[in-house]
């Protein structure tokens, strides 16, 4: 199973505060585009939202975002000034149609990186700086808007599964034995597990800490599931 955005106007949220240690962390899902990017941002950039955390009424002030960009890479964008537009996964690591597994770590001194397929394809973001806004939602497959006065728009279409987010910086290791596996609840320093394998319901649900994200009529279940190879592992 895996959760579907329609590219229009789908999208989920937390409406409680994440538990995720933005110094040290280490953000894990599998995904799968189901068309390009097309929303157009500021500076004349292509790209739709996969998973933020921002604040609708003040996004300006450090909100982030995951995005799927033009040049089909995953790039990360703060809406605090100076931090624009930095890839954090290899050009044409996004395909349409096919699962790709992703893992972003941000270690206390600022680094960045991604593996692709559990460092199949490792990517070093350089350092960027995470903003700690522990209060406010994340946001799933919608990203806050780029035009100044502009509504929250950029609206992913495609499908995730298995998206983990972790109290620490995993380890490369740890990244490619785990990658395939659905892994337990009770892993240590696992912050939060949307393993996704609902059918039905406006719910997408946290099996560790209990923050649920809420889905539109624009989400839907799909039975398409990420290729796991095995089931069962600790982590």
């Amino acid at each position: 199973m895996s959760i579907e955005g329609n590219g229009s106007n789908g999208y989920g949220f937390t409406a409680a505060t994440p538990d995720i240690d933005s110094a040290a962390f280490t953000i894990e899902f599998w995904l799968k585009p189901l068309r390009a990017p097309v929303f157009a941002g500021e500076g004349g950039s292509v790209l739709d939202g996969i998973l933020g955390k921002w604040q609708s009424t003040n996004w300006r002030d450090g909100a982030w975002q995951m995005f799927d960009a033009q040049a089909r890479n995953i790039t990360y964008e703060q809406s605090t000034p100076g931090n624009y537009g930095a890839a954090i996964s290899p050009v044409g690591s996004l395909i349409n149609n096919v699962w790709h597994h992703f893992a972003w770590r941000h270690g206390a001194g600022g680094e960045n990186g991604v593996f692709v397929d559990g460092g199949v394809n490792q990517y070093d973001g350089g350092v960027l700086d995470i903003p700690d806004k522990d209060s406010w939602p994340f946001w799933l497959f919608r990203a806050f808007s780029n035009q100044p006065g502009g509504s929250n728009g950029s609206y992913f279409n495609g499908r995730m599964g298995e998206l983990r987010m972790w109290n620490e910086y995993r380890t490369e290791e740890q990244i490619r034995r785990y990658y395939r596996e659905r892994i337990s609840q009770n892993a240590a320093n696992l912050a939060h597990y949307y393993p996704m394998w609902e059918t039905t319901g406006m719910v997408i649900t946290d099996l560790v800490a209990g923050l649920n994200f809420t889905i539109n009529a624009g989400m839907s279940w799909s039975s398409d599931t990420p290729p796991f190879s095995v089931f069962g592992g600790i982590a």
